[in-house]
């Protein structure tokens, strides 16, 4: 019975070790992607791109890519689709910047993070991107409070960042698009919820992951 006892003991701190050693691990990244400074030129192509964006509208955009970075890397193997025109533009040129980019995404993701092309809205309303777009809503919202100038006009900035830039080829998302996506992640949470209660009452099924911090290395 004593070994039994001690072996449990052994193996719970193993454990927390390990847990621990991975919030530390998770800590590293995160601040490795929101301290990350781009390189000058990519602004520079931004500007001849859009004319009419100011210093602050560049730093807006830069920490919006720090955004949706974090979200990405809070998010694991889902694969996040970019709200932002402009957020957009500065990640391809990040991309495109091999020598840079490539080390960047295997310190902070493990692997290469594939560029998503953001269409231009003017191929269709935005309505047409909810569903592509609720699992990123979801993770700026249940995360905002890890990132910095989070919020911009009532929205996270990587929503609100194309309208308040004011390029001519990027998204705006109505009140309507909000509400569609806040009651969907409500509706998810409930769904969860419900799963779970049935789970722990019946003991049947697979349980669902209750960490919203998951993270895979």
């Amino acid at each position: 019975m004593f070994l039994v006892f001690i072996g449990t003991v052994l193996l719970a701190i193993t454990l927390s070790a390990g847990q621990r050693w991975l919030a530390r691990r998770r800590d590293q990244r995160l601040q490795r992607v929101l301290n990350y400074a781009f390189a000058h030129s990519y602004a520079h192509g931004l500007q001849q791109r859009y004319p009419q964006l100011g210093s602050d509208d560049l730093r807006y955009a830069e920490t919006a890519l720090h955004h949706y970075f974090t979200l990405q890397l809070l998010s694991g193997r889902t694969t996040l689709a970019m709200p932002s025109r402009l957020a957009g533009a500065l990640w391809q040129a990040f991309s495109q910047d091999a020598a840079r980019y490539v080390p960047f995404c295997q310190q902070v993701f493990g692997r290469v993070l594939p560029m998503q092309p953001v269409p231009s809205a003017a191929t269709g309303a935005a309505t047409g991107r909810r569903s592509e777009l609720q699992a990123t809503w979801n993770a700026a919202i249940r995360y905002k409070r890890l990132l910095p100038h989070s919020m911009l006009a009532g929205m996270p900035l990587l929503f609100a960042l194309d309208a308040h830039t004011r390029i001519e080829d990027g998204w705006r998302y109505s009140d309507q698009d909000v509400r569609y996506w806040a009651v969907a992640m409500v509706g998810a949470v409930h769904s969860s919820e419900a799963t779970y209660a049935t789970y722990a009452t019946t003991g049947s099924g697979v349980s669902p992951d209750r960490d919203d911090h998951r993270y895979t290395s």
